[in-house]
């Protein structure tokens, strides 16, 4: 049976407010004071009743399973409504009988962190969250890496395990200079400026697309002289030839073999590209030093937008000229105008228009070089077919050197070369072990003058080089002016070799017969031509036997530039075949990095 409340007898009412009980032992052993002993008494029957309470709160109930320490039991029972209550709206939860029934919607939360996702969605993993540490080694496969996404920013290039960027860069280049019309029909405009940095003073990138050398869209001009499996072919146009290799050179290094196409009338220099102004050296170019390989060409004019355009050639349809103006006037410290010393170079289709001071009495500001050299790059073999060379407005003590060799070059001159001068000439000479060639396959020399009282000089052979003039060949002397002075045809020195020169062609000298022509040389030629309009004759000086001719000597004109550009040029303007082919509105030396410099082509 329970124990119920323990009451106090009636008559016997005690309360205390202690709630301690005393001991007789601590008080000395001395019987409590009878307040004491009450009092303790209370304090028990109040424990007592407390227990009491307690116990009857659970009777009758029992636990199925141990209970935890710290449960607390209450007799709060929850009503279905607030069962629902507990869960969100539109839930249909019953109870019977204490079992919930029923279901509810459950709304997850979003996940936050390096996982995020709306309620329970997809996860996604937020930007930034993976890094370097929470990718397990070797997971990264060259299968996950996408094509293309790894350039030459991502290589090691210092170190034991670093990767010579000469390996991966492209060695072979295509550029154009001049406007002109791209593979998609659109025209491109010529701009030095694009992507130069004046703080650095370098040419940045340019877009390009990669091009094989058996596809048909890859432009004629190498021949057998050079060959790759791939060329870059740099898009937008420069408007001169020295930014041009600047830009080749800085963005693929040394040993490169570069295509410059020529679209029309353009600029070889850009006077901010020079080393100095009185210097002919451009900046990173120098002496083409570091090119293996160079080809001057002429293309398509900014004015042809047919298909293949952008890989139109004078080697693929003998047609299309390009025109380079040089003003060497400000260049007083050298004769140089060039020097190719280190790579091979071709040149095809290109009129080249020099000019110079035509003032000036110092002979280094007077006269116009074009050296050839095997030199420090171990090129050095060159070849020149239908090539213009022009020197303007020169000195009366002037004088224009095309095709000057030195240490050890080899230039073959073939198809149809000219030479036009408004002053002395002296054609070809090869020093120290050079040599040049002309026409092994047949061909002629045009030689044009456009003013009286000047010599040409054939050309000259010295310290153990050579100069042949192949047979079935002509050098054709072949304007009013021309010969109109004195021509010396040839001649060698030096002691410090044997010179050998070899004659199977024919020189043809056609006078218009104003003035005496005196023709001299240091040894025999016996082919010598002189056609003549009345009198005097020629007069010979130490040239052996001549066939002396009366009348006018008729040349088939139809391999000079000139006639070859019929049907690419326009008949008027800027492009037209005069211009291009001549020497009229020379262009000069860029003096800014402007855009479209060349607005009327």
């Amino acid at each position: 049976m329970a124990q119920s409340s323990i009451a106090q007898a009636s008559g016997h009412n005690y309360t205390t407010s202690a709630t301690a009980l005393k001991y007789r032992t601590k008080n000395s052993g001395n019987p409590l004071q009878h307040d004491d002993v009450d009092a303790n008494f209370d304090i028990l029957r109040k424990a007592i009743n407390g227990i009491v309470t307690d116990i009857s709160g659970v009777a009758g109930n029992t636990v199925g399973t141990n209970v935890p320490v710290g449960a607390v039991f209450t007799d709060t029972q929850l009503t279905t409504a607030e069962v629902r209550a507990k869960f969100s709206a539109g839930s249909n939860i019953t109870i019977t009988n204490g079992v919930i029934s029923g279901s509810a919607p459950y709304n997850h939360p979003n996940h936050s962190g390096d996982v995020t996702s709306a309620g329970d969605g997809a996860t996604t993993i937020a930007t930034g969250a993976v890094t370097a540490a929470k990718i397990a080694s070797g997971a990264i496969t060259s299968t996950k890496i996408a094509a293309g996404a790894v350039d030459t920013t991502k290589l090691v290039t210092t170190g034991s395990t670093a990767i010579d960027l000469t390996q991966v860069v492209a060695k072979s280049l295509i550029i154009h200079i001049g406007n002109y019309y791209d593979k998609t029909g659109t025209k491109l405009y010529a701009n030095d400026g694009l992507a130069y940095s004046s703080s650095t003073d370098t040419y940045g990138g340019r877009n390009l697309f990669t091009v094989k050398f058996s596809e048909s869209d890859h432009p004629h001009g190498w021949g057998n002289n050079h060959y790759d499996i791939n060329s870059s072919h740099i898009t937008p146009p420069f408007a001169t030839l020295s930014a041009a290799a600047r830009f080749a050179i800085q963005n693929f290094g040394a040993g490169i073999s570069v295509m410059f196409i020529i679209h029309g009338h353009v600029s070889w220099i850009n006077n901010l590209d020079l080393e100095g102004t009185p210097s002919y050296k451009v900046k990173d170019v120098g002496n083409w030093g570091s090119f293996e390989n160079v080809c001057i060409i002429g293309g398509a004019p900014p004015n042809k937008n047919i298909a293949g355009s952008h890989k139109t050639t004078f080697s693929e349809n003998g047609s299309t000229v390009g025109r380079l103006d040089f003003d060497k006037t400000a260049m007083t410290l050298t004769k140089l105008a060039n020097w190719f010393r280190g790579p091979s170079v071709q040149l095809e289709g290109i009129n080249f228009v020099f000019k110079n001071d035509s003032t000036s009495t110092n002979a280094n500001a007077a006269d116009v070089k074009l050296r050839w050299s095997k030199g420090v790059g171990g090129g050095g073999f060159h070849n020149s077919r239908n090539v213009r060379f022009r020197c303007t407005n020169a000195a009366s003590n002037g004088y224009f050197y095309p095709l000057e060799h030195n240490e050890g070059a080899q230039h073959y001159v073939n198809t149809a070369c000219e030479l036009s001068i408004n002053r002395h000439m002296t054609i070809a000479e090869c020093r120290n072990g050079s040599s040049i060639t002309f026409f092994t396959g047949g061909g002629t020399m045009f030689i044009h003058g456009d003013s009286s009282n000047r010599g040409i000089r054939a050309g000259g052979v010295y310290n153990s080089s050579s100069w042949f003039l192949a047979p079935n060949t002509s050098f054709l002397y072949s304007s009013k002016y021309v010969p109109d002075g004195t021509i010396n045809t040839f001649g060698f020195g030096g002691a410090f070799g044997i010179a050998a020169a070899y004659f199977g062609g024919n020189y043809y000298l056609c006078g218009d017969g104003s003035v005496p022509l005196t023709h001299q040389g240091w040894f025999n030629v016996n082919n010598l031509n002189n056609y003549y309009n009345g009198s005097p004759q020629a007069t010979l000086v130490g040239v052996g036997s001549s066939n002396n001719n009366v009348g006018t000597y008729t040349a088939s004109n139809t391999a000079r530039l000139v006639n070859k550009s019929s049907g690419w040029t326009n008949t008027t303007g800027v492009t037209s075949q005069e211009i291009l082919c001549g020497n009229t509105n020379f262009l000069g030396n860029q003096t800014a990095r402007t855009a479209n410099p060349y607005s009327t082509q």
